[in-house]
């Protein structure tokens, strides 16, 4: 049986997989799109790229550590996963991380489309949610 958090992330992973799909199906048919497309990667790279500390840090790549790397796609929603719900209530907490996660993408993509000084606004307040978020998370990972 799968735990509540390979359900979660099998979830996420396929929303995004679809909304990656329709985005490249968008580009193709209309190169404006291509524009969306770049200032999204923008947003995405800020969100994610804070939490490169589970690859770069030193130490051995245990179970543990893995487990971490798995839940990867939804680190930027971490805080309010982890502040809401109880450990044991993991379907609940993953849940929230995914949906936070996916809702911070897509409001702060659709903040950076709006004109060049939006996307300058939109990266910033991801690298403002998702440096102290990952600074936090790696505290609880050495915990």
């Amino acid at each position: 049986m799968m735990s509540a958090f390979e359900i979660v992330t099998a979830i996420f992973g396929v929303v995004i997989a679809a909304l990656v799909i329709w985005g490249i199906v968008r580009i193709i048919n209309d190169r404006r799109r291509l524009r969306v497309a770049r200032r999204a990667a923008a947003v995405a790279a800020c969100l994610w790229l804070p939490f490169t500390w589970l690859v770069l840090t030193r130490g051995p790549w245990d179970s543990y550590r893995l487990t971490w790397i798995k839940m990867w796609p939804i680190l930027p929603g971490f805080l309010p996963g982890a502040l809401l719900f109880h450990p044991q209530q993991e379907a609940l907490e993953f849940s929230t991380m995914a949906v936070t996660t996916l809702v911070l993408l897509l409001a702060l993509t659709w903040l950076g489309c709006r004109g060049r000084g939006s996307l300058i606004a939109a990266v910033l307040v991801a690298l403002l949610i998702s440096i102290p978020t990952a600074m936090i998370a790696y505290t609880v990972y050495l915990s």
